[in-house]
């Protein structure tokens, strides 16, 4: 699997999970700037909770 030009591999071995958060200011919600930002990184969790 490739996200942005960056190869993959599952380890060998079993990792824990993790948990991702999240955390910005109520008044920054309007930005579209940091909004692109937070989705691209949804987007790239997403995609490597798949592989």
């Amino acid at each position: 699997m490739k996200i942005f030009d960056i190869d993959i591999f599952k380890p060998p071995f079993e990792l824990p999970t993790m948990d991702l958060v999240m955390i910005w200011a109520r008044s920054r919600e309007a930005f579209p700037d940091l909004n692109w930002l937070r989705n691209l990184v949804r987007q790239a969790s997403s995609e490597a909770e798949c592989a």
